[in-house]
C-alpha cells in the first residue's frame, strides 16, 4: 500500500525560508551555558550503606537488572503469539498490522524531515558558538573533586555525540511505537478468538497481557539508554548530550502523538458517522473506512502513547538530572556538591530500576488473585482487574520508595563553611514528595472513572439527557462532565503538590528543622515539584499497560466483525475439532463490546495521568531555565526579575494561552477537514450489496487519513517551533511566563477535553450494549456525542502533553540561544537587534498559524 505525503510539495516555500532564516540566525550565535549541565564524575558518590559500593557501579548493576525486565516483556510477546485464533481471524489481523507498518514507515520518513530542523538548530549551536564558559565550568568541577581538567572534546565530536543521542531518543520513541503495534497486532485477534470460549478472563488476560508487554518494554527500554548516555559517554557532554537526547524523544513523540491522534480520529468519525447515514451496525465489513480505523486504533491509541509515555520517562529524569547540578553547586555554598549530585542522580536511578521491577511484580500477583477469581465466571466487571492491578502497583512503588530511600540516602550530609550537617530525615521527606505523585497516579484514575466510566453518574445522565433532547443535550451534558472534572482533578494535583511543598519545608509542628532546603536553598519546592512527576511514573509499566488495553479490545471487536467468521459454513466444527470447544458467537459478541467499554475507561484514565506529569515535569524544566537566567548577568544586572505587576509577564501569560487554544483548534480544522473528505469518499463508495469493501477502497480511506494527519502535524509542528524562538528573544521575563502559562493552560484544556470525550465514548457504549438500542434515535444522538469527543480526547487532550514539553525543551535551546546573542551584543556594544530577530520569526511562525486553519479548510462547493 503506497501512502503519499502530499503535504511536503505544497509547504516547500515556507519551509524553506524557515530553514534558510534559522541557517542564517543560528550562524552567528554566540553563547556555551550548556556546560552548565556538568555531570559529576559518578564514582565520587559512595554509598556507606551498600558497603561502600560506587554510585557508578550501582548503576551498572541495576542496569543489567532492567535488562532482564525486558527479556520479560518479550516472553509476554511470545506467550500472545501463542494463543489461538482462527484463521479468518488472524488474515484480518495481518491486513491491520502490513496497514499499521505502511503507516509508521510513512512516519518515520515524515519524522526525518523534521529532524533536519532540529539539527540545523543543534549544529549551529555547537559549531557557531565560542562556549567560552565550557572550559570554566569543567575546571571548577575538577578542581571540586581534586582532579585534573579533563581535556574539552572538539566542537565536531561534540556535535556528533549530540546529534546521535538526539537520533537515538528519536530513534527509541519510533521503535516502542512500532513494538505496541505489533505486540497490539497479535493480542486483537486471539482476543477476539477467546472470546467464542464463553470465559470472559481469557478475553480479560490477553489484552492485559499485552500492555504490560509493552509497558515493561518502554521503561526498560528508556532506562537502559539514559543509564548508557550517563556511564559512557563522556562527562564533558554527559549534560548537552542528555538534552539531544530529551529533545530527539520528544521530536518523535510529538510528531507519533499528534499525527497519530489526527489520524485516528478522520478515520474513527468517518466509520462511526456510516452507522447514522446507512443504519448499518459497527464495524460492518462493508464500510470502506473500518480498515482505517482499525490503523486508526494503534496509530492513535497504541502509536502515539506509547511514543508519548517513553518521551515522559525520559524527559522528566533529564529535568531532575538538569536541576540538581543547577541548583546544588559550589556557588550555592555546598561544599561537597558533587558527592550529593553524584547520590541524588543514583537514588533516582536505583528508585526507577527497583519500581519497574515491582511493576513487573505486581503484574504478577494482580495475574494470580484474577486467576483464582474469574476462572470459570460467565460474568464479572472487566474494569474490576484493572484496578486492581493499579492498586497494588502503587502500594507496592510507595514502599519501595521509602525502602530503597531509606536505604541509599538516609546518612546524607551537606557540608557548608567547613561544616558538615547531617540530614536524617531526608530520605523519608523524599521518599513522602514521591509517594504523593504515586497517589496522583493512582488517584487520578478513580476521579476519572467518576466521569467517564459506563458505570458513571455522569456517563447516565448523558444518555438520560440524549433520550429526551438528542444531540444538542448530549454534547451539553459532555462539556459539563469535562468541566467538572477539570475542577477536581486540577484541585487535587494542587493539593498533592502542596503536600509534597510543605514536607519540603522545615517541619515545626514535628520540631524538625533540618529539609530539602539544606540541600536546594531556595528551589527546594520546586525539586519537590519534579519528585512528585517522577511519583506520577512510579509504576510507568502499568500505566502504560492500562492504555494499551484499550486498542486491543477496541481491535478485537472489529476483527470479529470484519473476519465473518460465524458466517463461514461449517465453522463450529471446524473451531470444535481444530481447538477443542464449541463456539458461542451472540456471547463472544457481548464480552468484546462490554471490554471494549472497560478499554474506553481505562483509555481515558491514562490521558490524564500523562498530562499531569507534562505538565509538573515542564515546571522543573522551566525553573532550570529561571535558573539559567538569573546566573546571566549582563551591565551588573540578571537577566531575569519576574514579577506578577511586570507588562511583559503579564502579556507571557495571554500568549501562553493564545497558543494552547491556537493549537486546539487547529489539531481539531485537520481532524474536521480529513473527516468530511473522508466521509465524502466513504458515502460515494460504500455498496451495501457486497459482503465486504474493496481494499482499494479502504487503502484511499487510509490515505486520506495519512494526508491530513502529515498536513496538519507540518503547520503545527514548525509554527510552535518558530513561535518558541519568537518569544525567546523578545524578553526573558516574557519567556518564562509564556511557558509557565503554557503547562497551567494545557493541563485544564487537556483534562477538560479527555474527559469529555470519554464520557461521550462511553455514553454511546452505554446504549450499545447495556440497554441494547442500537439504530435507534437515542443510538444516533449519542454516536454524535461520540464524534466530537472522539478529537477532544483522542487529538487535542493528548497531543497537549507533548507540546507542553516540546515547547519547554526546545525552550531551553531558545533561551540559550537568545542569552548568547544577548551577551554577544552587550560585549561587543553593537545596537540590541535580537526584538528584532524574535519579530522575523513570529511573522514566520503566523505564516504557519494562517496556514493551519485558513489552508486546511473544507474546500466549499460551488
Amino acid at each position: 500500500m503506497a501512502l503519499q505525503l502530499p503535504a511536503a510539495k505544497r509547504l516547500a516555500t515556507p519551509l524553506a525560508l524557515a530553514i534558510g532564516f534559522l541557517v542564517a540566525l543560528f550562524a552567528s550565535t554566540a553563547l556555551g551555558s550548556e556546560a552548565d549541565l556538568a555531570i559529576p564524575d559518578l564514582h565520587q558518590g559512595t554509598f556507606k550503606s551498600l558497603g561502600g559500593i560506587s554510585a557508578w557501579n550501582l548503576l551498572a548493576i541495576g542496569a543489567m537488572v532492567i535488562c532482564g525486565t525486558l527479556g520479560i516483556s518479550l516472553y509476554q510477546l511470545y506467550q500472545i503469539k501463542k494463543q489461538p485464533a482462527h484463521q479468518s481471524m488472524l488474515d484480518v489481523a495481518e491486513i491491520i498490522f502490513q496497514t499499521c507498518k505502511t503507516y509508521l514507515i510513512q512516519q518515520g520518513k515524515f519524522l526525518l524531515m523534521l529532524f533536519v530542523l532540529i539539527a540545523i538548530c543543534i549544529s549551529y549551536y555547537i559549531l557557531g558558538a565560542s562556549h567560552e564558559a565550557e572550559p570554566r565550568a569543567a575546571a571548577e568541577v575538577a578542581a571540586a573533586a581534586g582532579e585534573a581538567a579533563l581535556p574539552p572534546l572538539s566542537r565536531p565530536m561534540t556535535l556528533a555525540l549530540v546529534l546521535l543521542f538526539a537520533i537515538v531518543g528519536m530513534g527509541g520513541s519510533y521503535s516502542v511505537a512500532w513494538y505496541g503495534i505489533r505486540v497490539n497486532t497479535y493480542a486483537n485477534a486471539r482476543t477476539a478468538f477467546a472470546s467464542l470460549r464463553g470465559e470472559p478472563w481469557d478475553v480479560v488476560n490477553i489484552p492485559l497481557r499485552a500492555g504490560m508487554s509493552i509497558g515493561l518494554f518502554l521503561i526498560s527500554l528508556e532506562l537502559v539508554m539514559m543509564v548508557i548516555i550517563l556511564l559512557f559517554v563522556p562527562r564533558q557532554v554527559v549534560g548537552v548530550c542528555f538534552l539531544g537526547f530529551a529533545i530527539g524523544e520528544s521530536l518523535g513523540a510529538s510528531a507519533l502523538r499528534i499525527a497519530g491522534g489526527i489520524f485516528t480520529k478522520i478515520a474513527d468519525i468517518g466509520s462511526d458517522l456510516m452507522k447514522i447515514v446507512f443504519n448499518v451496525k459497527e464495524d460492518d465489513p462493508r464500510n470502506p473506512g473500518v480498515i482505517a480505523d482499525c490503523t486508526g486504533d494503534n496509530a492513535g491509541d497504541s502509536v502515539g502513547p506509547t511514543a508519548d509515555g517513553f518521551e515522559t520517562y525520559g524527559v522528566t529524569g533529564v529535568a531532575l538530572i538538569s536541576f540538581i547540578v543547577l541548583a546544588i553547586t559550589q556557588a550555592s555554598g555546598v561544599e561537597n556538591y558533587l558527592d550529593l549530585q553524584a547520590k541524588l542522580i543514583v537514588w533516582i536511578f536505583a528508585m526507577r530500576f527497583l519500581m519497574d521491577f515491582m511493576s513487573g511484580v505486581s503484574y504478577f500477583i494482580n495475574q494470580a488473585i484474577s486467576e483464582a477469581k474469574y476462572k470459570g465466571l460467565k460474568e464479572f466487571d472487566f474494569e474490576e482487574p484493572l484496578t486492581r492491578l493499579i492498586w497494588i502497583a502503587s502500594i507496592l512503588c510507595i514502599t519501595t520508595s521509602f525502602g530503597m530511600s531509606w536505604l541509599l540516602i538516609r546518612d546524607l550530609a551537606v557540608e557548608r563553611a567547613g561544616v558538615f550537617t547531617n540530614l536524617p530525615h531526608l530520605w523519608w521527606q523524599l521518599a513522602t514528595i514521591i509517594s504523593c505523585g504515586t497517589l496522583a497516579a493512582v488517584l487520578i484514575p478513580e476521579f476519572t472513572k467518576i466521569f467517564t466510566s459506563s458505570h458513571s453518574k455522569h456517563v447516565h445522565e448523558i444518555v438520560t439527557a440524549s433520550r429526551e433532547g438528542g444531540a444538542s443535550l448530549t454534547i451539553l451534558s459532555g462539556i459539563v462532565a469535562g468541566n467538572f472534572s477539570a475542577f477536581w482533578k486540577g484541585m487535587l494535583i494542587a493539593g498533592l503538590m502542596g503536600i509534597a511543598y510543605y514536607v519540603s519545608m522545615p517541619l515545626e509542628i514535628l520540631n524538625i528543622q533540618q529539609s530539602l532546603q539544606d540541600v536546594m536553598g531556595p528551589h527546594a519546592s520546586i525539586f519537590a515539584f519534579g519528585l512528585v512527576a517522577f511519583g506520577f511514573l512510579c509504576m510507568g509499566p502499568v500505566n502504560i499497560a492500562v492504555d494499551s488495553y484499550g486498542p486491543v479490545t477496541d481491535n478485537a471487536q472489529s476483527i470479529f466483525e470484519l473476519a465473518q467468521t460465524e458466517h463461514i459454513p461449517g465453522v463450529k466444527e471446524q473451531i470444535e475439532r481444530d481447538f477443542g470447544f464449541v463456539p458461542d458467537f451472540t456471547q463472544g459478541k457481548h464480552y468484546l463490546e462490554a471490554n471494549d467499554s472497560a478499554g474506553n475507561t481505562f483509555k481515558a484514565t491514562a490521558k490524564p495521568v500523562l498530562i499531569g506529569t507534562a505538565v509538573v515535569g515542564a515546571t522543573t524544566m522551566i525553573f532550570a531555565i529561571i535558573l539559567l537566567l538569573e546566573k546571566t548577568v549582563i551591565d551588573g544586572k540578571s537577566l531575569l526579575q519576574l514579577s506578577l505587576t511586570d507588562a511583559p509577564v503579564l502579556l507571557g501569560f495571554i500568549c501562553g494561552g493564545s497558543v494552547i487554544f491556537w493549537f486546539s483548534g487547529a489539531s481539531m480544522q485537520a481532524v474536521t477537514t480529513g473527516a468530511y473528505s473522508a466521509v465524502e469518499f466513504i458515502k460515494k463508495n460504500m455498496k451495501l450489496d457486497k459482503k465486504e469493501a474493496d481494499l482499494e477502497d479502504s487503502k484511499t480511506v487510509v490515505r486520506i487519513c495519512t494526508e491530513y494527519a502529515q498536513k496538519g502535524m507540518w503547520n503545527i509542528f514548525i509554527a510552535l517551533m518558530t513561535i518558541t524562538l519568537a518569544f525567546a528573544f523578545f524578553d526573558p521575563n516574557f519567556f518564562v511566563a509564556y511557558l509557565i502559562s503554557i503547562a497551567v493552560f494545557g493541563l485544564f484544556q487537556a483534562i477538560y477535553m479527555a474527559n469529555a470525550g470519554g464520557a461521550w465514548d462511553n455514553a454511546k457504549k452505554l446504549v450499545e450494549v447495556d440497554l441494547k438500542e442500537k439504530g435507534t434515535a437515542l443510538h444516533a444522538a449519542t454516536v454524535v456525542g461520540d464524534t466530537v469527543g472522539d478529537p477532544f480526547k483522542d487529538t487535542t487532550s493528548v497531543a497537549l502533553n507533548p507540546i507542553i514539553k516540546f515547547s519547554t525543551l526546545f525552550g531551553l535551546l531558545a533561551v540559550e540561544i537568545a542569552v548568547g546573542m544577548r551577551l554577544s551584543t552587550a560585549a561587543s556594544h553593537t545596537t540590541n537587534y535580537i526584538p528584532y530577530v524574535g519579530v522575523v520569526m513570529l511573522a514566520i511562525a503566523l505564516i504557519f498559524v494562517w496556514r493551519s486553519f485558513y489552508a486546511m479548510r473544507i474546500p466549499e462547493k460551488a
